[in-house]
């Protein structure tokens, strides 16, 4: 089962792989081959008006090799069964900049958003990616080939609160999941439980299995939680703004705002370092400059900043390849394109 590939989501979920180019400021309307750049541009302008981040710039940079879109979409559009419509990619762009910070964008709704991409298959037709229906839902039976092709359908209804959500049925807004019983269930507002840790409202945290907004600036660290935007300071365990760079942080558990990381050295955020620098995975970026990548050992529980591997050379997984595609076979690949 395939589902929708929002523009929001494409940013912020996905997290590609790459960068194509800038945004076109003359009439707000980029074009398919800016896009990226142009979301990455109206997020880090939200991500600074709402304290995430301290420099629109470093904010960029910290989306290095990781944002790409799909290679079945290229194909789609330039077969013509998706349409990429510029007007409304830059009314939603608009939309993101100017959202508000409460729940940062876990509750976004953006009408303009939902019409960026446009299919042309109909319903019963073959598929490879929801986008290319004009259900915008693409079902593919399981198969463990690279290519899996699917058929147009209408997409299944929402489930109510009390209805089941183990099959392709999602709940609707303002329920969630229950993976206990298998149905949706209501989201629990502030002082509710929450064993689970995932059934709280927008705008609140699961803080010692309660529904809770987080402590604010100032305040004690409650499970080293905090309100959004700040974050917890181990050193004074109280919740502090994040740290723009030259200021002081602690490298076991940095406090630096998206596009700076914690340098050991100088115990100050900083721009992320070269190949060979320490490195380790953020909400965005991997503490890496440029177009490296973070060699992580799980086991040690620390990486490397270490140079991507050309189409040939050995990988473990995608961010590693400069390709962002590492094969069955070990080695880095070009992405294999499925849309015809």
């Amino acid at each position: 089962m395939q589902r929708r590939l929002g523009l929001v989501a494409l940013s912020v979920l996905a997290l590609f792989t790459s960068s194509l180019g800038c945004r076109d400021d003359r009439n707000g309307e980029p074009q398919y081959d800016e896009l990226v750049d142009a979301q990455i541009d109206a997020l880090c302008d939200y991500f600074v008006a709402c304290g995430l981040a301290t420099s629109a710039d470093l904010c960029v940079d910290a989306w290095g090799s990781f944002v790409r879109l799909p290679a079945d979409l290229d194909a789609a559009i330039a077969n013509g069964t998706v349409i990429y419509d510029a007007s409304a990619a830059g009314t939603c762009l608009d939309a993101i900049r100017n959202a508000t910070c409460e729940g940062f964008l876990d509750t976004f709704a953006e009408e303009s958003c939902e019409r960026v991409f446009q299919g042309t298959i109909d319903n019963g037709n073959a598929c490879f990616i929801s986008e290319q229906c004009v259900s915008q839902y693409c079902q593919a039976t399981e198969c463990t080939m690279a290519c899996c092709q699917g058929t147009c359908i209408a997409p299944p209804p929402e489930a109510a609160v009390g209805q089941d959500c183990t099959g392709e049925a999602f709940c609707v807004d303002g329920a969630y999941c229950d993976y206990e019983t298998g149905l949706c269930a209501a989201e629990k507002a502030a002082g509710e439980t929450c064993p689970g840790g995932y059934e709280c409202r927008s705008g609140l945290s699961c803080i010692s299995g309660v529904c809770d907004p987080g402590p604010g600036e100032g305040a004690a660290c409650a499970d080293f939680q905090c309100a959004a935007p700040f974050a917890c300071d181990i050193d004074s365990m109280t919740c502090q703004r994040l740290r723009g760079e030259g200021e002081a942080c602690n490298p076991e558990a940095s406090i630096c705002a998206l596009g700076l990381s914690c340098d050991a050295g100088s115990n100050t955020c900083a721009v992320p370092g070269g190949v060979g620098s320490s490195c380790d995975y953020g909400f965005i970026g991997t503490g890496c400059s440029g177009d490296l990548y973070c060699d992580y050992d799980l086991e040690f529980g620390e990486g490397t900043c270490q140079p991507l591997v050309a189409n040939g050379g050995a990988c473990e997984d995608d961010e590693a390849c400069e390709s962002q595609y590492c094969g069955m076979a070990g080695t880095c690949e070009p992405e294999p394109v499925c849309v015809q």
